[in-house]
């Protein structure tokens, strides 16, 4: 088994591509390196950059989300997640601030355990312009929202979620945020 721990502070940030593929005997697991964790112990991992399909596939990322929006943070990036356990963010579990156009493949996320998240499971920020599939995951026991998808006015952000169960968290299931505001961009 590999663990990767940090330290206060500490962050991942990836400006490629990340392949990081367990098994599930055997995942690898992003985690604290405190005695005993607590959320926000560090950062999380950043996936930034427009050409970037990063892979986690049978991973463990906990203890994250301190001083960053999630235990994993999304911009310019279309990862794929599968058969993967996200918990206790001090903020959400995933979070995408934004998503290109020009990005040619999905933002998938399949299969995983987002549960015991400070804030929501899953946050599409009003600047996520592209459509992610959802499916097959266990998003509960959040603090906030389990899945919270922002819309800007004449942008398309359309998901596609099947199959997932969502229950438990301390907002709405699935809540559409609708904004006035402009891309910027």
């Amino acid at each position: 088994r590999v663990v990767i721990e940090f330290g206060s502070a500490g962050e991942l940030k990836v400006l490629g591509k990340l392949d990081a593929q367990g098994t599930e005997a055997q995942p690898i697991i992003f985690t604290s390196n405190q005695a005993s964790p607590a959320p926000g112990d560090w950062k999380g991992i950043s996936l930034d950059g427009a050409a970037s399909t990063s892979i986690l596939d049978h991973v463990v990322i906990e203890y994250g989300g301190g001083g960053q929006s999630g235990n994993i943070y999304v911009n310019q990036s279309a990862p794929t997640l599968s058969n993967s356990t996200i918990r206790y963010s001090a903020n959400h579990g995933f979070y995408v601030y934004g998503i290109s156009t020009l990005i040619s493949s999905i933002l998938t996320i399949t299969g995983n355990s987002i549960i015991d998240n400070m804030a929501g499971g899953i946050k599409f920020s009003e600047h996520a312009f592209h459509s992610p599939l959802i499916d097959g995951n266990i998003i509960s026991n959040n603090g906030g929202d389990g899945v919270y998808i922002g819309i800007i006015l004449g942008l398309r952000l359309s998901p596609t979620m099947t199959g997932n169960t969502i229950a438990g968290n301390n907002g709405y299931p699935i809540r559409f945020y609708l904004g006035a505001g402009t891309s910027g961009g």
